[in-house]
């Protein structure tokens, strides 16, 4: 991470609930209420704390099919709207397809929050390095944490953008894609985007 895989969070409820994230609720639904649950792909649902990161590691040993990157820039002066630029490259040969792109705006450092820490059980126990939780283990009970990855936006929604790519594609070949959209306003007076801290990243669909 970042390089080979891209983490999105979403959260819901409370005045800290997302713009955005409303293009996420089938998914949410999936989740049937389970607090810190996760889709592998959109597709591969994970319940299980320990079981997420193997999971993880064994889907990217698959490699992509395809590439895709994208530049963005504010597109007005006071930074309402951003223009993204995306180039896709394909693998392969495709035709009568439809391929689409949806860009994700995420923004970093979001917080202080406190939260509860569900591994919290002995801090004073040995370490144990092989343990991806270890560090958790060994916290407070309730910690301070900071965000990254935090879903403000998805444009044009989660089923990506039509016409945003052609419906037959050719192996090597690189497809450039320009698109604009406004900057979200927080629902609540007292909750703040620090837009310095934004980041867009382009999902092919």
């Amino acid at each position: 991470y970042p390089e080979n895989f891209i983490g999105i969070q979403t959260y819901s409820g409370g005045y800290n609930a997302l713009e955005g994230a409303e293009h996420y609720a089938y998914m949410g639904q999936k989740f049937r209420g389970v607090c810190g649950s996760s889709y592998i792909n959109r597709t591969t649902l994970l319940e299980s704390y320990y079981k997420e990161i193997k999971d993880l590691v064994e889907m990217l040993k698959d490699g992509a099919c395809a590439d895709v990157s994208a530049t963005a820039t504010y597109a007005k002066p006071d930074k309402s709207a951003i223009r993204v630029t995306a180039e896709s490259t394909f693998g392969f040969d495709a035709s009568d397809e439809d391929f689409r792109l949806a860009f994700v705006l995420l923004e970093d450092k979001v917080g202080p929050y406190t939260q509860d820490n569900s591994f919290y059980s002995n801090p004073s126990a040995p370490d144990d390095s092989n343990d991806w939780l270890n560090e958790w283990r060994h916290n407070d009970s309730q910690v301070t944490m900071m965000y990254d990855n935090v879903l403000r936006g998805v444009y044009s929604d989660d089923q990506g953008i039509a016409g945003s790519l052609p419906s037959t594609v050719e192996k090597g070949k690189t497809y450039h894609y320009e698109f604009t959209f406004s900057v979200p306003i927080p629902q609540y007076s007292n909750i703040t985007y620090n837009k310095d801290n934004y980041r867009v990243v382009a999902l092919l669909i």
